[in-house]
């Protein structure tokens, strides 16, 4: 396997550890989002503790069952990478093309302030997670870059026996 592939490789599994590490962040904002939720349905009389809690919860729950489908999905696409599958390179590419659009989508449509209705899980993380996303787009970017180079295209081009 070419040094390429080799760091491609490698880089869609050190995102898929940091991804699930992020995770905890979550959990360490849960007072804050707790507190928020608490503000933004304080004129709502029928919204009590119960629902703030459960709000917090589906939160929670919902981002560690993103970050799993993600993380899986990198470790899965770095096995596929690694034994030359011809077809992950592309899904890869196409993959990255999706999540850009989305990222230059969000930006765009947000302005830097959550959507309407969702969670805003503080301060300190509306600056960790555009840099966050940003970092991953530019090792994202360097795992497509080094897909297509003449070795790594060798790797994907080879002749695979049934």
């Amino acid at each position: 396997m070419p040094g390429t592939v080799r760091l491609a490789v490698s880089l869609m599994l050190i995102i898929a550890v940091v991804q699930i590490a992020g995770v905890s962040l979550g959990f360490m904002a849960a007072d804050e989002m707790r507190a928020e939720v608490e503000n933004a349905f304080s004129a709502n009389e029928r919204f009590g503790a119960d629902d703030v809690n459960a709000k917090v919860r589906e939160s929670l729950i919902g981002g560690i069952v993103l970050t799993g489908l993600l993380s899986g999905l990198w470790g899965w696409m770095a096995v596929k990478y690694r034994s030359g599958r011809r077809w992950a390179r592309i899904t890869g590419t196409i993959l990255f093309g999706l999540f850009t659009a989305l990222w230059v989508l969000s930006l765009g449509l947000l302005n830097g302030e959550p959507p309407p209705g969702s969670l805003d899980p503080g301060e300190h993380m509306l600056i960790a997670t555009p840099a966050a996303n940003a970092g991953m787009w530019v090792l994202a970017l360097l795992i497509v870059v080094l897909s297509w180079t003449p070795s790594a295209d060798r790797h994907f081009r080879r002749v695979r026996r049934p």
